[in-house]
């Protein structure tokens, strides 16, 4: 029976031990001033790609909100006008 209650124990242990990754240091042959990492304009390329696909879908969700709320009669094109004018106001101060 202690055999079967040492072999579990050993068990547990390896598998603790298997579970957690052994950290490696970096590699300093990434950081090389041609890879990706080190290259901020790479970074920005994706920025900019991502910043042309969301600006107009996100323009188009706030253009059918100010449609439904005109639609509702929940505000009028002066309010919006309004709210715009406020926000741009907010903006540039």
């Amino acid at each position: 029976m202690s055999s079967v209650a040492l072999s579990l124990d050993t068990v547990l242990i390896a598998s603790y031990t298997a579970a957690m990754p052994v950290r490696k240091k970096p590699n300093k042959s990434r950081l090389i001033a041609g890879s990706k990492r080190a290259r901020p304009d790479n970074r920005l390329a994706e920025l900019a790609e991502a910043q042309e696909i969301l600006l107009p879908e996100l323009a188009a969700r706030i253009a059918a909100l100010e449609h439904l709320l005109i639609e509702k009669g929940l505000c009028t094109y002066d309010d919006l006008r309004q709210a715009r004018a406020f926000v741009d106001t907010k903006r540039t101060a």
